[in-house]
Order: C-alpha cells, then sequence, then structure tokens
C-alpha cells in the first residue's frame, strides 16, 4: 500500500516546464516530490481502519531508514488507537537532524509535524488530567449523596422516637417559691 500511495504520488506531478527554473533543479524537484508525497500519505493514514493502520505501521518499520521512511513511519505512528507519540516525535527528531539532501527538504515539514504532535501529547495528557478530576469529583459527589442519605435516616429515626415519646404535662404551675433563708444569729 505504501509503494502504491509513493508511486500515485509521484505519477500526479505535472512534468517541469521550460521556463520553470525550480523545476529544473531536480534536488529542488525531489524535495517537494517527497513532500507531496508525505502529505498525500498524512491522508491516507487518516482514513485507515484500526486493523488497517496497525498493518500500516508493521509494514513502515521494516523498511530502510530514509528520512522519508522515517516521516511516514512518525505519522502512522501518531495516529490513534495505539499512537505512541514519543516514538513519533524521536522520528521527526532524526529527520530534522539528518544532513541528507532529501532530510533537508523535509525539515519544515518534520518540525510542523512535531509541533502538531507534541500539541497533540499536551493535550491527551490534559484530557486524561481532567478525567482524573471527574472521577475524584464523582466519587466526592457519591459519598456526599451517601452522607446526606444517612443523615435523613437519623432525622427520620429521631423524628419517630420524638413521635412515641409520652407527652409531658403543661407547665402551668407557678414556680416553686424560691427557698427561705436562715439567718444565724450569734
Amino acid at each position: 500500500m505504501l509503494a502504491a500511495v509513493l508511486l500515485g504520488a509521484c505519477a500526479n506531478l505535472a512534468a517541469p516546464g521550460p521556463g520553470d527554473a525550480e523545476r529544473a533543479d531536480p534536488s529542488k524537484d525531489g524535495g517537494r516530490r517527497a513532500v507531496e508525497s508525505a502529505i498525500e500519505y498524512y491522508h491516507f493514514v487518516r482514513q485507515l481502519e484500526p486493523a488497517e493502520l496497525e498493518r500500516e505501521r508493521d509494514a513502515l518499520a521494516v523498511g530502510v531508514g530514509d528520512p522519508l521512511n522515517q516521516l511516514l513511519q512518525a505519522m502512522a505512528l501518531a495516529r490513534p488507537p495505539g499512537s505512541n507519540i514519543p516514538r513519533a516525535l524521536a522520528l521527526l527528531g532524526v529527520v530534522d537532524a539528518s544532513t541528507r539532501p532529501e532530510a533537508v527538504a523535509l525539515r519544515p515539514l518534520a518540525c510542523l509535524l512535531a509541533d502538531q504532535f507534541a500539541e497533540q501529547q499536551r493535550l491527551d495528557a490534559a484530557a486524561q488530567s481532567l478525567t482524573r478530576q471527574l472521577e475524584r469529583t464523582g466519587q466526592h459527589l457519591k459519598e456526599s449523596r451517601r452522607h446526606a442519605r444517612q443523615l435523613e435516616e437519623k432525622i427520620e429515626a429521631l423524628t419517630e422516637i420524638e413521635r412515641t415519646l409520652p407527652e409531658r404535662p403543661a407547665a402551668h404551675a407557678a414556680p416553686p417559691p424560691p427557698p427561705t433563708e436562715r439567718r444565724i444569729t450569734r
């Protein structure tokens, strides 16, 4: 599949025109084709089902260690499910650090992807943190509801006890007189 995508990307490119100096330079044309192929591959990988994506990752892993293959492998590794962003970032770092001519043309794309994958990694970490916080909040809410039910049960029990108590006699009688003081004289 990888070869078909790469060959298809190369076949779709227009032939260099006679007045086009940039296209006349084979190294720039090859670099542009590599970038275009990588972009097409990026769109291709986004459409894959999980099983197909896993097969694609396996196929890229046994490929040669050229910069384009490393870039494509990083793209496949960054896609969920089963994404491996740290490994993808490491591969993009290798492409960025390479001095090979084919790597130089891929550097801007590798840097762009590295920024995107790092942001994706940061957002994934934030989402996991929020999920943990939400789980803790949910647990606290359950405990609060349980505590509220227990308090309601205690109030109901106290109310029932109060209803079963005999009524007290009315306290309309005058208060008892204060005790008289005895004076002792000597």
